[in-house]
């Protein structure tokens, strides 16, 4: 008897061990026609986990919260002085009513302004570096790229007010000199207010990462400087007897020639 136990139950696990083999055979890829899985799109694209490329650093994160802080302090401390401006922009007979007053608090909010534009359009340059790839040993560390593209906007404009003030007490021509200087201040606040909703944008969203949003926020910034080119031409006219081959000149070596060189740079970073 106790042989007889042994041999059913010997067989009892063999049969188990047949149906188990059966059911995974059932499962197996080989038999995997009845699937409810088959064909579906999500193919696999990695061997491997992959994390996010675009990874926002902590000190981009930092240098929008001082920008964003700035704008909001110069809104709050200056705010009449602020509209005045914005309504300069779109009027010449408010720009010139605001030169001859030359406040103090004028040259404190042009001052803040002004390093709002240099810190936005230097973190602009900076993402459009990244969007398009621009290779060279000077922009291998991406804070220092940063910090590289606002120094040149800075030192860039701050020569180029300097150059007018020199000239202007040259050729005895200090008022037209000083509507310039506050219409290229003028223009560079507006171009600020308008790169700092774009920067966050490209920073936090993926959709405006595209080269396409880049070429459309150029074309808006061509617009500006166009803009500010026709008020060149009016402040000059304003001048008595004054040479159009002059006005030409200066058009070529302080707006053209820049944007030219920068044109250049851009092309060998490609």
């Amino acid at each position: 008897m106790p042989v007889n136990d042994s041999s059913l139950l010997l067989t009892a696990i063999h049969d188990t061990d047949k149906i188990t083999a059966t059911r995974i055979q059932a499962v197996s890829p080989a038999n995997t026609q009845s699937s409810i899985f088959k064909g579906h799109q999500l193919q696999p694209v990695h061997d491997k986990a992959t994390f996010p490329r675009h990874i926002t650093p902590d000190w981009l994160t930092l240098v929008l919260l001082a920008i964003v802080a700035l704008f909001t302090w110069y809104k709050i401390f200056y705010h009449r002085m602020f509209l005045q401006l914005v309504n300069a922009f779109f009027s010449m007979a408010t720009t010139n009513q605001i030169v001859r007053d030359e406040s103090v608090l004028l040259q404190r909010a042009s001052l803040n302004a002004s390093i709002i534009f240099y810190l936005a359009g230097g973190l602009f340059l900076y993402q459009v570096s990244i969007i398009y790839d621009w290779n060279h040993p000077w922009l291998e560390n991406d804070f220092m790229r940063f910090i590289t593209f606002s120094l040149i906007i800075a030192i860039l404009y701050t020569a180029k007010m300097l150059s007018l003030r020199i000239l202007s007490n040259i050729f005895n021509a200090e008022k037209p000199a000083s509507s310039y200087i506050f219409t290229i201040f003028l223009f560079n606040m507006m171009a600020g207010l308008l790169l700092l909703p774009i920067v966050v944008l490209i920073t936090y969203s993926p959709l405006f990462r595209q080269q396409y949003f880049i070429t459309i926020v150029l074309l808006i910034l061509g617009a500006i400087l166009c803009y500010r080119l026709v008020r060149v031409v009016v402040i000059w006219m304003s001048i008595p007897r004054a040479p159009v081959f002059y006005l030409f000149l200066y058009l070529c070596a302080f707006e053209v020639a820049p944007l030219l060189l920068i044109r250049k740079i851009v092309l060998m970073q490609g």
